[in-house]
C-alpha cells in the first residue's frame, strides 16, 4: 500500500514541477541601465540623448539607449519631429531645451530677456564657421525654439 502513494508522487512530481510557473528571468542590463539614466541630471542627460539618438542610424539600439529615449518621451515631452534633428545635429523649430542639447551640444553663451509676456532666451552657437542663434520661448509648459538664424 505504501507503494502506491509514493508511484503516485513520483508519476505526479514532473507535472506538478511543470504546472509551477517559472521564475522571470530578470534583465539586468535594462535595469542597470535605467537606473543610470535615471541619475544623470538634465544637461549630462540630454547631451547622452543625442549621442546615442545618432548613434542607433549604424548599430541597433541598446538598453542605455532605450532607456534615455523612453526618459526622454516620459519626462521631457520630447516630440517625434525632434529626432531627426538631433540625428542631423541641425536647429528646428518647436525644439525643446533638452533637443535643442542633444542636437547642437553645449552652446557657446546665452541671455536671458524679461519680456512683457515672460522670460525668453537667446542661445548662441559659435562653430567654425558659422554662429547659430537660438531664441526660446515659453511655450506648452516648456521652453521650446521659436526662431533661429545662422
Amino acid at each position: 500500500m505504501k507503494v502506491l502513494p509514493l508511484l503516485l508522487c513520483a508519476l505526479l512530481a514532473p507535472a506538478v514541477n511543470a504546472a509551477a510557473p517559472a521564475k522571470a528571468p530578470t534583465d539586468t542590463g535594462k535595469v542597470a541601465a535605467e537606473k543610470k539614466v535615471a541619475a544623470m541630471k538634465e544637461p549630462e542627460f540630454c547631451l547622452a540623448l543625442g549621442k546615442s539618438i545618432r548613434e542607433t542610424k549604424t548599430k541597433p539600439p541598446t538598453d542605455y539607449s532605450r532607456a534615455l529615449i523612453d526618459r526622454a518621451v516620459k519626462q521631457n515631452h520630447l516630440k517625434t519631429f525632434e529626432l531627426e534633428a538631433i540625428r542631423t545635429r541641425s536647429p528646428a523649430i518647436g525644439l525643446s531645451f533638452c533637443g535643442m542639447f542633444a542636437a547642437l551640444g553645449r552652446h557657446t553663451r546665452s541671455h536671458q530677456y524679461a519680456r512683457p509676456n515672460g522670460t525668453s532666451y537667446q542661445i548662441v552657437y559659435e562653430r567654425e564657421a558659422k554662429t547659430i542663434r537660438l531664441h526660446l520661448n515659453f511655450i506648452e509648459n516648456e521652453f521650446r525654439v521659436t526662431s533661429w538664424s545662422d
